[in-house]
């Protein structure tokens, strides 16, 4: 997909938001068009974290494997959604902390953490909102987290 299909894509994507316009063709630029056919196994829990993916149609889990090799579902997300986050914010080869596995055809924009780095010397204020829009997806995810913890405690 070219540049201009990619933008069209990020549109549909809220992390991208509250990108100046300016910015979104250099960063369009860093984003790869990927897809997925269902069952596959996007990333492994346990492998390094090199990634983040912003979902454009379809739909993954966030499996986390017991000792036993069986898993829990501790998420699903759709379109407009990403997954991969804490590859971007903690830092260089940080292993996963959960599987990210396709459930159903899915297609996906990939920002690696190579291109990441390179936004960061090149582009700091491209960063800059992406990290603030990461920010508040982990800050949602963790409140929804606690209101299900507590739930599960009454």
């Amino acid at each position: 997909m070219d540049i201009a299909g990619i933008k069209n894509i990020m549109c549909e994507i809220p992390m991208f938001d509250n990108i100046k316009q300016s910015d979104v063709t250099v960063l369009a630029s860093k984003l790869e068009h990927r897809r997925y056919p269902a069952n596959a196994m996007i990333a492994k829990e346990g492998s390094p974290g090199d990634s983040v993916l912003f979902i454009t149609r379809g739909k993954v889990e966030i499996r986390k494997e017991s000792l036993d090799g069986k898993y829990s579902v501790l998420a699903q997300h759709g379109k407009g959604k990403s997954v991969g986050e804490m590859a971007l914010v903690r830092g260089e080869a940080t292993p996963r902390g959960a599987s990210i596995v396709a459930i159903e055809p899915t297609e996906a924009l990939f920002l690696s953490r190579n291109n990441f780095e390179i936004l960061i010397e090149k582009n700091p204020s491209i960063v800059i909102q992406i990290l603030r829009n990461i920010a508040s997806t982990i800050s949602d995810r963790l409140d929804h987290l606690g209101s299900r913890y507590a739930d599960n405690q009454r």
